[in-house]
């Protein structure tokens, strides 16, 4: 039986094409027209068509590009082009939703005065000392890199928040964790704590003279008292 002939070849470039595991390959893509039909078509990359055509139908398509199981066809070259570039991201994007993982990124800084004990710190260049702040976020793991979804669905895309060991807006360092519900639980509680804390030291200062001396009277309990020494 004779083999179908792919057509002409019109047009080759020179792109990275993605694979199951995140990484890529430089790839020669050719272009082939058919005069019987009228259609473009390409054929590299197959392994990307039947991952990418959920998603790529969802999208609004101008280029009127076809998914087939072992090619893409256009009436248009600029249009096939166009659809393949746009089959890489998509094929990007499934693959990157399935081998994410749910972690939590910890960050912390700190402003503490030197003493004979501790060395300086200046990570809140802002406020005076001691100051603390941290933060967390509930992100997902691709790799060394983290991304942030807006929604638990998993048509959502995932947008970049930088590397596992880095804050946001590679601002200082950060300690990544896997999720649970345990853990995220007790960083809220963390979180909500030392917001409390910061609403009371407000409250107290409105009146401090009154305040200070209602606390001293009363036990002599303050907000936080310091640790007794050894």
């Amino acid at each position: 039986m004779k083999r179908e002939s792919k057509g002409q070849r019109v047009k080759t470039f020179k792109t990275f094409i993605p694979n199951a595991d995140l990484t890529s390959t430089e790839t020669q893509v050719v272009v082939y027209f058919k005069a019987e039909n009228g259609l473009f078509s390409i054929f590299d990359g197959a392994h990307m068509f039947s991952a990418a055509r959920d998603r790529a139908k969802k999208r609004e398509r101008s280029d009127g590009v076809s998914i087939h199981d072992n090619m893409i066809t256009s009436d248009t070259l600029d249009g096939i082009v166009a659809g393949f570039n746009d089959i890489c991201l998509a094929y990007t994007a499934e693959m990157r939703n399935a081998l994410k993982k749910k972690v939590i990124r910890f960050t912390f800084k700190r402003n503490v005065a030197w003493d004979s004990e501790h060395q300086a710190q200046s990570d809140i260049s802002f406020c005076g000392t001691p100051a603390v702040h941290f933060m967390y976020e509930i992100l997902y793991q691709v790799g060394d890199q983290l991304y942030y979804r807006r929604s638990e669905d998993d048509g959502a895309t995932l947008q970049y928040r930088g590397k596992v060991n880095e804050a946001r807006f590679r601002d200082g360092d950060a300690i990544t964790v896997d999720w649970t519900e345990e853990r995220e639980a007790f960083f809220s509680n963390m979180q909500a704590s030392l917001v409390t804390l910061i609403h009371r030291v407000d409250d107290f200062q409105k009146d401090l003279l009154v305040n200070v001396d209602r606390a001293i009277a009363a036990t002599s309990t303050l907000l936080l008292e310091k640790p007794k020494e050894a």
